[in-house]
C-alpha cells in the first residue's frame, strides 16, 4: 500500500466515524435539517479525496 492509498484509508475510517457521530446525534435532539446539511458537508470532502489524493500523487 502506498503512502497515498494508506492516508486515504485512515481518511475514509475517520469518515465513516463522523458518519456514525452525525447519525447518533439525529435522534438526541439535533435537527435533521441540522443534520443532513452536517452530512451534506462531510460528503462533499469524501467526494473530493480522489481529486486531491490525485493532486498530491
Amino acid at each position: 500500500m502506498t503512502s497515498s492509498r494508506a492516508e486515504l484509508a485512515v481518511v475514509l475510517w475517520q469518515t465513516q466515524w463522523a458518519l456514525d457521530a452525525v447519525a447518533h446525534q439525529l435522534p438526541t435532539g439535533q435537527t435533521t435539517a441540522e443534520g443532513c446539511m452536517e452530512l451534506a458537508t462531510i460528503q462533499e470532502q469524501v467526494a473530493a479525496l480522489p481529486r486531491a489524493m490525485a493532486l498530491r500523487g
